[in-house]
């Protein structure tokens, strides 16, 4: 009679359905918790970083990369998209042998090593793991366009703006593996940042995914 009670508890079946439910949750979670299949099978490729130093893939084979495009006189998402770079490094900064960050001007007619530099000190950017890159303007499209297969368009002067400009350029993280292969375009609103700080943790303990 009393197992009989027991079974008719509605807090009994109330406690098995809520661990039946976090199981299935956490089961979800595991699901959800990959890297996408490569997008390019990037070929080797070589930059300048903000120290004038030759900087390129071969240099972050073993690590898993995240990496924005920007530059520095940008008069519209590019700020956004080193904040969000930002908040990524944040994610990870205890692991800066494994991860690493790059930001790749699409301005480098004007971005020389120099003026990479003084945007990084004016945006607080100090970090072994951090790079800033640029190259002459035939070795920056080969790099995005041809090479990771990231868009890039011309320069834009602004209507009513004198001497401002713009330059079409992907508005999104990237995810790139250890072997250098693209995993992922990442939008800077809050649903796909966190996607891509669990894509880059898969990776991390998957390293051959």
């Amino acid at each position: 009679m009393k197992i009989k009670k027991v079974l008719k508890s509605p807090y009994l079946w109330a406690f098995i359905i809520g661990i039946f439910s976090l199981h299935i949750v956490r089961e979800m979670a595991m699901r959800r918790r990959n890297a996408p299949d490569p997008m390019v099978l990037v070929p080797t490729w070589q930059l300048i970083d903000q120290n004038g130093q030759a900087r390129g893939q071969k240099d972050s084979l073993g690590k898993v990369v995240i990496a924005d495009f920007f530059f520095t006189s940008c008069p519209t998402i590019c700020p956004k998209l080193t904040e969000a770079m930002k908040e990524v490094y944040a994610r990870f900064e205890d692991k800066n042998e494994q991860v690493e960050f790059l930001s790749i001007t699409v301005d480098p007619e004007t971005d020389s090593p120099e003026v990479l530099k003084k945007f990084m000190e004016r945006s607080g950017i100090d970090y072994p793991n951090w790079h800033c890159l640029t190259g002459s303007k035939k070795e920056i499209y080969d790099v995005v366009v041809e090479k990771m297969r990231v868009h890039l368009g011309e320069r834009e002067y602004l209507p009513n703006a004198p001497g401002v400009y713009d330059i079409p350029h992907m508005a999104h993280l990237a995810l790139f593996d250890q072997r250098g292969a693209l995993r992922g375009l990442f939008k800077t609103e809050p649903v796909e940042m966190a996607a891509l700080v669990r894509a880059a943790n898969f990776l991390l303990e998957k390293p051959d995914a």
